[in-house]
């Protein structure tokens, strides 16, 4: 016992990390570090995970030192990568989400990277959303997947937008579906006076809207009705870009206004033509860019000179361009077939989105399997309960 506790602890473990492990999994004890740990270890540092996440892959999932290396580990791996999943991603995806060693990929994995296929992902999508996502893999198909596709299909997402609305927000399989999306949309239409149909159509731009904190958007729904914004045109600004509910207030939403009606003194309509404005960044984006806009005394509306790469902007100010510069216009953004609306230096704040991710070990090595829970993202070290088979 007291070899395999001198090895764990030259892995990296702590006096408090140690208890836990030999709680989980307490026949480590009685292993052989050259014959059953070693390897092990040696394996996961092979796939790209670093000596020092060793202790938290293993507390995790410590499971997976009852594993063999030539078993479900190795298939599981074999097949992220054949579907497209970049080896060098491996490691990551690991150390975030270890219990993809423990699933098989027949009865499993490959079930529900069809199902993503039916909805609509390339394979290429797929593969970017388990490298980003890989604890997509462990929501359960039959019992949270396809229930919640269906429950958003009947709230009016359209089928077109599954993709998109699931890779920028998988944690939508831990939520209680139902209640969020009855809770959002009544705010949505009572506060900020959607329309019912409308309501879909935000959710589908910002699927982050159904766990948003609605009292701090509200302080951003009163702000712009401070500056002179109506009711009726916030919620034509929310429907055309829901973003602006969950940017900073103080950092992003105040100073991009006030440059806007100062500095800028546009007509409102413009802003309302384009309210995706209020989300860019506005020393790095749209300072800038306003400033060679003027000196080159170029009258055009913001999303000409914003909603474009780099690129395409300094191609805009070429002297080539500049011959024909131009108009403004007052009603909704129009962009040319060229446009690629580059949203690469738009605020990203989730300050008022919520944030967590769920998990089920079904088809894991030891069976089949529905067992649930709850995990923090980003790294969390928190453990996670869930019922095995033995």
């Amino acid at each position: 016992m007291v070899p395999v506790i001198d090895y764990l602890d030259k892995l990296g473990f702590t006096p408090e990390e140690l208890p836990a492990l030999l709680t989980q999994f307490p026949m480590i004890l009685y292993s052989s570090i050259a014959i059953d740990l070693t390897p092990i270890v040696d394996y996961l540092l092979g796939y790209g995970i670093s000596l020092e996440n060793i202790p938290k892959v293993l507390l995790r999932y410590p499971d997976v030192l009852g594993f063999k290396r030539e078993g479900t580990m190795s298939t599981s791996v074999a097949y992220l990568v054949s579907i497209g999943v970049n080896s060098r991603q491996i490691g990551p995806m690991l150390t975030r989400f270890p219990e993809l060693l423990g699933m098989r990929v027949g009865n499993n994995i490959k079930r529900k990277v069809d199902f993503y296929r039916g909805l609509g992902f390339t394979k290429e999508e797929i593969a970017r959303l388990l490298e980003k996502h890989p604890y997509v893999l462990g929501f359960d198909l039959e019992e949270n997947v396809k229930p919640k596709v269906e429950c958003l299909l009947q709230a009016g997402i359209q089928e077109k937008e599954l993709p998109s609305f699931i890779a920028r927000f998988p944690d939508v399989f831990e939520l209680d579906l139902r209640a969020e999306l009855a809770e959002k949309t009544a705010w949505l239409t009572n506060e900020i006076f959607l329309r019912p149909s409308d309501v879909p159509r935000v959710f589908e731009r910002l699927p982050q809207m159904l766990v948003i904190n609605e009292k701090m958007a509200g302080e951003k729904v009163k702000f712009l009705q401070g500056a002179g914004i109506s009711a009726g045109d916030i919620a034509k600004m929310v429907v055309d870009c829901p973003q602006i509910l969950a940017v900073k207030l103080e950092e992003t939403l105040k100073p991009n206004l006030a440059f806007f009606q100062q500095k800028m003194r546009k007509p409102l309509s413009e802003l309302l033509a384009f309210p995706v404005y209020l989300t860019y960044d506005l020393a790095r984006r749209i300072k800038p860019r306003y400033r060679m806009v003027e000196r080159k005394k170029i009258n055009c509306s913001l999303a000409w000179f914003l909603a474009c790469s780099d690129d395409k902007f300094k191609r805009r100010m070429s002297v080539q361009f500049m011959e024909a510069p131009p108009q403004a216009h007052t009603g909704s953004a129009v962009f040319d077939e060229e446009d690629d609306d580059d949203d690469s230096e738009m605020v990203e704040d989730t300050g008022d989105i919520g944030d967590g991710d769920g998990y089920d070990s079904s088809g894991s090595e030891g069976g089949e399997q529905a067992g649930q829970a709850s995990v923090q993202r980003k790294d969390s070290t928190s453990q996670q309960a869930s019922s095995r088979a033995s």
